[in-house]
């Protein structure tokens, strides 16, 4: 079969464009973090492709800005186009530090950088923190910045524990216990590791950590099952209480065993003594 040059550039083209928009592409929070205190927004130009200009329906390729001045436009200032302007600390990145308690009265902000006062830069697809512009509107998407610290859960009888990882900006514990709620028991920070206590009942439970938006089983723990989605769980078996069982009569068995959902109906059982 005879592939003409032109078409094999056309393919190539093709396949380039789709592969920067893979669904699986790891997703992550962009434009901003929280330390100390402090929201840090952080532009860098090497992140960004597309970006637009109000009242217009054309959409600029980034790369053929030139780039002078960088600002933060959003609902925390009105989305004024030159009020917060950031300082470029390198060849590609700006920064703007600004307090936390600025951001009082709600959590999520939405919010864009904005290009020499005229252009307002689109996220990159790799964005996990966007949302549309309006509703149905895909031509323009927000960042959202989330100002929310969660507060730590270091109370409880059962203690979870991950080493490593000491520039994560959000360990999460979900399992069974709680329905898998990814907003409800946060790791803190104890002695160059993440600790996360919780009160658990005695009872068999599944459960894994999210790492910055990212799903892993317990490192320290063995003890895995595989999932509806193809992937694995730990498990925990926690704190069983000792319970005798007790069968009167039958003289002249052999061999008694009990089975329950404790041992997943078993018929070999669990042999009890005379």
């Amino acid at each position: 079969m005879k592939i003409y040059p032109y078409l094999l550039i056309v393919a190539m083209v093709l396949l380039s464009t789709c592969t920067d928009t893979l669904p699986h592409q790891e997703k992550e929070e962009m434009g901003y973090r929280i330390e100390n205190g402090q929201v840090v927004f952080e532009f860098d130009l090497r992140d960004y492709q597309q970006a637009t200009q109000d009242g217009q329906h054309q959409v600029y390729d980034f790369r053929d800005l030139d780039v002078v001045e960088v600002a933060v436009a959003g609902e925390f200032n009105n989305w004024s186009k030159d009020g917060w302007k950031m300082r470029q600390i390198d060849d590609y990145r700006f920064q703007l530090r600004k307090k936390l308690k600025d951001f009082d009265g709600k959590f999520e902000w939405q919010y864009k950088f904005i290009v020499n006062e005229k252009y307002w830069v689109e996220p990159p697809v790799k964005a996990r923190n966007q949302v549309e512009m309006y509703p149905g509107y895909r031509k323009s998407r927000n960042l959202v910045l989330n100002t929310e610290v969660p507060t730590p859960s270091l109370e409880g009888n059962t203690t979870f524990r991950l080493s490593g990882y000491p520039n994560a900006r959000r360990v999460v514990l979900a399992g069974t216990f709680n329905q898998w709620n990814e907003k409800q028991l946060y790791f803190g920070q104890v002695e160059g590791e993440w600790i996360c206590r919780v009160d658990l009942a005695p009872g068999s439970y599944e459960y894994k950590f999210i790492v910055d938006g990212e799903w892993i089983t317990d490192p320290a723990n063995p003890q895995k099952v595989q999932n509806e989605h193809g992937t694995f769980n730990s498990v925990l078996h926690h704190n069983y209480q000792s319970t005798t069982f007790y069968l009167e009569g039958f003289p002249n068995a052999q061999k008694v065993s009990i089975v329950g959902t404790f041992n997943q109906w078993n018929p070999a059982g669990k042999p009890a003594k005379k």
